[in-house]
């Protein structure tokens, strides 16, 4: 029997998905990434997993619901606490926030705050 083969679409930058990275995006992050470890279950490509939680993160889909082109659901919700613990996507954000700034597309003169405030109906009262 033959064995037949999905051919995903990709556009013009190599993407899936609008959500994927791009190669040029792809080397500004890899660095940032910890070295696989060098015994124990092979580890699934970086890129592929970093582009499946950009996918989960931009549709809002479940974990479970994540596309068979992408890593499974539970690897990249690992990769994702994983990088959260590790303190990478601070580092990442912090770097990118510096050469914004360095570059001139950073105004750092003025900034909004947003939040809301409820009465609270239970409340003590302080008088």
């Amino acid at each position: 029997m033959r064995e037949i083969k999905l051919v995903i679409p990709k556009n013009k930058y190599g993407q899936i998905h609008a959500s994927d990275l791009t190669d040029n995006e792809w080397k500004a992050i890899y660095q940032y990434l910890p070295f696989p470890a060098k015994t124990g279950r092979p580890r699934v490509d970086d890129r592929e997993v970093l582009n499946g939680i950009l996918y989960f993160l931009s549709t809002a889909i479940r974990w479970e619901d994540m596309p068979k082109y992408y890593p499974s659901g539970t690897t990249c919700w690992r990769r994702l606490k994983e990088y959260e613990e590790l303190g990478i996507w601070d580092d990442i954000l912090r770097d990118l926030q510096h050469k914004a700034l360095e570059l001139g597309k950073l105004n750092l003169n003025s900034g909004y705050l947003d939040s809301s405030l409820a009465e609270s109906k239970k409340g003590i009262n302080l008088q």
